[in-house]
């Protein structure tokens, strides 16, 4: 997240998680009464400038978008706006970053023996197996689907994970509500460890944390 609270009560991005050349944004609710103003999604990469960029209508009713077209390997930042009734917009809610790119696939019910990450049918078995092969890349997404046993899961920076997939990893129905990535720990260390030494933003999104009774914490921040 980068920014503060809008003034605006029935509106604000949940989730923005984002596909090689896409992005598919959620959000709290547009469910306004009569004569309320309009909402509209912004996208863009200055996040200064984004009530600048073309507006993307809400309907009331929706809770998602799917925005298409966008650039690979770049940074976007999302924001939903209502019309102020002077022919501007006003920001509402939080500011969500995320980097397009092609993710790399993790299902539980994946077969290690025929994994790369790159399909559904060659996903990887395990999110450390996952993050492995975003880091080695350079960074990146890993999405995630299933339940997974994990002792502990280091994510260094660069790396940002998303859950949320049913088994196609098909970005237009993801729903985090519907099908979280869960995480189950299984010792008595944190389950997840941050490993942001420059203070970077983490990004870890559509997931269940069980610490299983026996974890000592869900999340740790490691700077060093």
């Amino acid at each position: 997240m980068v920014g503060g609270a809008g003034n605006h009560p029935a509106l604000g991005l949940v989730t923005v998680a984002p596909g090689e050349s896409m992005l598919r944004a959620a959000w709290r609710s547009v469910d306004l009464p009569a004569g309320a103003p309009g909402a509209a999604l912004f996208v863009g990469t200055d996040p200064g400038a984004l009530l600048a960029a073309t507006p993307i209508p809400l309907s009331s009713g929706d809770r998602w978008a799917t925005v298409l077209g966008l650039a690979p390997d770049t940074t976007y930042f999302a924001t939903l706006g209502f019309d102020d009734g002077m022919g501007g917009w006003n920001r509402s809610g939080p500011t969500l970053r995320a980097r397009t790119g092609r993710p790399i696939l993790v299902s539980s019910d994946a077969d290690p023996s025929v994994a790369d990450g790159l399909t559904a049918a060659t996903a990887w078995a395990t999110i450390e197996d996952g993050i492995a092969a975003a880091a080695q890349a350079g960074g990146g997404n890993v999405w995630a689907s299933g339940i997974f046993l994990a002792a502990e899961i280091t994510v260094p920076a660069d790396v940002d994970l998303y859950g949320g997939f049913d088994a196609t990893f098909d970005l237009a129905t993801r729903d985090p509500e519907a099908n979280p990535a869960t995480i189950q720990g299984t010792s008595t260390s944190s389950v997840i460890t941050l490993a942001r030494a420059d203070l970077s933003v983490a990004v870890l999104d559509g997931f269940r944390v069980d610490g299983s009774g026996i974890s000592d914490a869900c999340f740790e921040v490691d700077q060093r």
